[in-house]
């Protein structure tokens, strides 16, 4: 990407950073919480204070994120962070919102346990690979944001950038396919049955059937596509649009270049839009790739990726971009889904989505 931004004469510099990850970042309980997050915070008081240095401006910070990175960006968002801009990609506080001390306290004690077992003491004094061995062991497959003060008000606090990108794929619960294919129709059909009087209303617009296990295994994720992630960045966008400041949304719907039938899966968007990878095999994943690429150093450069907003815009499939107005969009996801789900009582949803998903995400998709 940055090669491209030079030779389209818009150049930007990008900067990776290393961060704690797994229990390394989780704490031991007695030490400070959310250590990623505080790497990160670091790392961006680092860029502010020596971007300069590299030709950069240190008021025209863009954070980006995909997937876990976006549920930190987000994060940073609330907490205020010193930057102008920001891209949440695939993901948001929304689908791992900060969970209490107690629950940190549990994961804490399951670990521990394990290396009382085999006589390891204990989080602190522990080897690393004797830590990620227990780890393994434990299968423990998904970490999360500990409760701060400064991160109590996630759900309305929209933090000091003045723009944000927020984008998503077609086919993100992907992430949960295979623990879902395992589930059978009853099952199914109970997990929606937690949605109270609004049940019924969600098993006729997923088409959650008894008698069709396909229909209802297919219908659990399109709801968890459009619970944790189209609702969520519709409504993102929407709280950024109401405050005065531009929300674009980006629709990433090219699938794997490498098996189309896959669709357009979590994640596939980084392998489109940072061309490492050679898809001369793939014109059309190469063309939607470099509309990405475009788009994204116009933002990154405080132009207007594709027009003023709110308008949208999507990328694929078959290599198309398309700016999207209202109407348009409906076309690529389901807008009147999202809104019944938004008018519904998010704990009702929660528990259906917890019986859904708990345990069932796997990489291994």
């Amino acid at each position: 990407m940055v090669a491209d931004s030079v030779e389209l004469g818009s150049p930007i510099i990008a900067v990776t950073v290393q961060y704690r990850l797994n229990i390394f970042a989780f704490g031991d309980g007695s030490s400070p919480t959310n250590l990623a997050l505080q790497d990160q915070a670091l790392a961006l008081g680092w860029v502010r204070e020596h971007i300069a240095g590299f030709g950069g401006d240190p008021d025209a910070i863009t954070l980006a994120g995909e997937s876990a990175g976006a549920v930190y960006c987000h994060a940073h968002l609330v907490m205020k962070a010193p930057i102008s801009q920001c891209i949440l990609s695939s993901c948001s506080l929304y689908l791992s919102p900060p969970q209490p001390v107690e629950r940190a306290d549990a994961v804490r004690r399951v670990v521990t346990d394990h290396l009382r077992r085999l006589d390891e003491g204990d989080l602190r004094g522990a080897p690393a690979d004797v830590l990620v061995e227990v780890l393994r062991n434990c299968g423990l497959q998904s970490w999360f944001l500990q409760t701060e003060p400064a991160l109590q008000a996630w759900r309305t606090e929209l933090g000091d950038a003045q723009r944000v990108m927020i984008s998503d794929v077609a086919d993100e619960a992907v992430l949960w396919r295979e623990g879902i294919w395992s589930m059978p129709a009853d099952e199914v059909v109970a997990a929606f049955d937690l949605a109270g009087d609004r049940s019924d209303g969600l098993k006729s617009m997923y088409n959650i059937f008894p008698g069709r296990r396909s229909s209802c295994v297919l219908g659990a994720l399109d709801f968890i596509n459009d619970y944790k992630f189209l609702l969520p960045a519709q409504k993102l966008a929407g709280m950024y649009g109401m405050a005065g400041r531009p929300a674009f949304r980006c629709l990433v719907d090219e699938p794997n270049p490498w098996q189309p039938s896959n669709g357009a899966h979590h994640a596939v968007d980084l392998v489109l839009l940072f061309g490492g990878f050679d898809l001369s095999f793939s014109p059309l994943a190469q063309r939607t790739g470099q509309s990405m690429r475009r788009a994204w150093i116009r933002f990154v450069n405080s132009e207007a990726p594709w027009g003023p907003a709110p308008a949208a815009a999507a990328f694929g499939p078959l290599g198309k971009f398309e700016v999207l107005d209202e109407s348009r969009l409906g076309l690529h996801r389901r807008l009147g889904h999202a809104r019944f789900l938004e008018a519904t009582d998010p704990i009702m949803l929660d528990k259906v989505f917890a019986a859904l998903a708990v345990g069932r995400i796997s990489l291994l998709n």
